[in-house]
């Protein structure tokens, strides 16, 4: 900060000092050319998060949300539009493209879509438009999931990646260009989104099972764990004051750290 900056701030109102002191906290280092580099492998990144979540829907969107699905995204659309007095109503209140037409072929071309444009991110092709389709079609898949795309980590990659779509390419297909580093507002927010996903994590716990604050939750956390895997078994046998760290050291890295 320069000696007139600094000037300014000594006689800003008090309430200004406090937001400007917030800001800079926010935004870390200075953003420098070498972020074009953080760009490019963050985009790539979300790239495979996208193609794995697509994928994944494709080869499942028929028995989950499809015309003879458990829980058929058509009959869930009629319900919304009957509620809100017309289709566009009901679009406003839930939108999809998949207002347009929710057949089976229709919910597999848009994962199979989504899961060509992810690859394309991911080879690095992140322009902002494509970045922009790939936001849409998922919050189309999100809006018309019900229960089977309920979860946080739903939110957490749609917010990330709308914020991406301001970190992409406008002037060519490829974001690999050092002389066009990304803008500081997505950096800001996007560094505000982790301290809120930590913290938040963080904070969850605390109001939830006692064991948080007792330190014991890793006493039984490895035999009920929902993705059990064989490491589990040797991490159960751990010492008591080892398990008890553990659930210490989860608290520092999810509510100090951050």
């Amino acid at each position: 900060m320069s000696a007139a900056d600094d000037d300014a701030e000594r006689y800003a109102p008090r309430s200004q000092r406090v937001l400007l002191r917030l800001w800079r906290a926010l935004e870390g280092p200075p953003v420098t050319p070498s972020f074009w580099l953080v760009r490019e492998w963050l985009l790539r990144a979300l790239g495979f998060i996208y193609l794995v979540a697509f994928a994944s829907a494709a080869m499942q969107v028929r028995g989950l949300i499809g015309s003879h699905g458990i829980l058929p995204a058509a009959r869930l659309l009629d319900r919304v539009a009957a509620s809100a007095g017309s289709r566009w109503d009901g679009f406003l209140a839930l939108p999809s493209a998949f207002w347009i037409d929710a057949g089976d072929t229709t919910l597999q071309l848009v994962c199979w879509a989504g899961a060509a444009l992810a690859l394309a991110v991911m080879l690095g092709y992140a322009h902002a438009a494509i970045l922009a389709l790939l936001w849409a079609g998922y919050l189309s898949l999100d809006h018309v999931g019900q229960r089977w795309w309920s979860f946080g980590w739903e939110l957490q990659l749609l917010e990330t990646g709308f914020l991406a779509i301001f970190m992409g390419s406008t002037r060519s297909l490829r974001t690999l260009d050092p002389r066009a580093p990304p803008s500081r507002i997505p950096i800001v927010l996007m560094r505000w989104l982790i301290f809120r996903v930590m913290i938040g994590a963080g904070l969850i716990k605390l109001r939830g099972d006692p064991c948080w604050t007792e330190l014991t939750c890793l006493e039984f956390h490895f035999e009920t764990q929902p993705n059990p895997n064989p490491g589990g078994w040797l991490m159960h046998g751990l010492p008591p004051s080892m398990l008890h760290a553990g659930v210490a050291f989860n608290h520092v890295a999810e509510m100090v750290a951050p």
